[in-house]
């Protein structure tokens, strides 16, 4: 089971100030899962070590049946596993980072930081996205599967992926038939990876 879990149809807000948020070892299940409508803030802290075997975000699971958010202002979540998307999968919903970090994530798939589709969006305007691995694909830091749409601005870092097909060490996008995914920089470093 998650360690924490959001279901209701009616808005939860979830801030996170300090401490530590430490991995969930489960068979399909992220450390925090998000299935109803909720809104997290993430001040400080720390969320680790997540395990998904499913294909779930390690540390973060953003489902598409409402329009869920993920502020991520300071603080760290960091070396998830699973088998898409070892931090975050996104399956809906916003990820706005503006500080901390999102890094050492791992995927046996795509995605070893973040594995995003269903119309998602991702906008980074500071902070670092480091040091993701999609161990048997692509998109080491971040992976975008058919619709979803990436801003990246300001001062933020995405650097120092690997994945073993080579394709988009750091940003991969896969398209799906007639599904738009759409990356804009206004500024913002994707440094070289190896």
């Amino acid at each position: 089971t998650p360690i924490i879990s959001t279901r209701s149809e009616y808005l939860s807000t979830l801030n996170i100030y300090e401490g530590t948020i430490q991995g969930a070892e489960t068979n399909t299940i992220s450390s925090l899962y998000l299935y109803g409508k909720a809104t997290v803030n993430m001040y400080g802290g720390t969320i680790a070590g997540g395990t998904a075997t499913g294909n779930y975000g390690g540390n973060v699971y953003m489902s598409d049946k409402y329009d869920i958010i993920f502020n991520l202002i300071d603080g760290t979540v960091t070396g998830g596993t699973s088998n898409q998307g070892g931090n975050f999968r996104v399956a809906g919903g916003t990820v706005n980072i503006s500080g901390g970090t999102v890094s050492e994530g791992t995927s046996t798939g795509n995605g070893g930081n973040i594995f995003l589709f269903g119309g998602a969006t991702l906008n980074v305007t500071g902070g670092a996205i480091e040091n993701g691995a999609a161990l048997n694909a692509n998109g080491g830091n971040i992976y975008i599967y058919g619709a979803g749409n990436v801003l990246l601005s300001g001062d933020a870092t995405v650097s120092g992926a690997t994945s073993k097909n080579g394709g988009g060490k750091n940003i991969y996008f896969q398209p799906v038939g007639e599904e738009a995914s759409k990356l804009v920089m206004n500024g913002a470093n994707v440094e070289s990876s190896i």
